[in-house]
């Protein structure tokens, strides 16, 4: 039997909408890793909070021992020998005005907030520390000041 032509892009017609089809399923059904439920857990609990000074523990649902942030332009490399481990999923921040929060608990990133603020929904302010990174302990129960509004703001005030 003969294939014409029009059976032909017919066929492959079918052939990329199922394939895109099925990529898009498995895109869109794949569930959230620990980090991404996490760093949304807390993103709705900083949009949640009244102006005021709140203690990081108060916002997090989630187990974490420590959260570190890094100096603009960290390296990968840099952020990976501080944190001791090995995670693929750290990103360089390529501006001054990212959000860079990474909460470990027992050798493990359990939430990752990364991007511009108007991306998470929120902005960090760790202010100026010296180095290239600050490590903050949950035993040490950081505050920070919580501006609330459409464009929440976070700024570390001390432990």
């Amino acid at each position: 039997m003969k294939v014409t032509r029009k059976k032909r892009i017919t066929m492959a017609v079918t052939f990329v909408l199922v394939a895109g089809l099925v990529f898009w399923a498995l895109v869109a059904l794949k569930p959230p890793t620990v980090q991404e439920a996490n760093a949304k857990q807390l993103k709705e609990a900083i949009q949640n909070c009244e102006t005021g000074d709140v203690r990081l523990s108060a916002l997090t649902t989630f187990e974490w021992d420590e959260v570190y942030t890094f100096a603009p332009y960290a390296s990968e490399d840099a952020m990976l020998a501080t944190l001791g481990i090995q995670w693929n999923g750290l990103h360089e921040t390529v501006n001054e005005g990212m959000n860079q929060a990474v909460f470990v608990k027992n050798g493990e990133v359990v939430c990752y907030v990364y991007g511009y603020g108007k991306k998470c929904g929120y902005t960090l302010d760790f202010g100026n520390f010296t180095g290239n990174s600050l490590k903050l302990s949950r035993n040490a129960d950081p505050v920070f000041h919580l501006e609330a509004g459409k464009q929440p703001k976070l700024t570390y005030l001390g432990e």
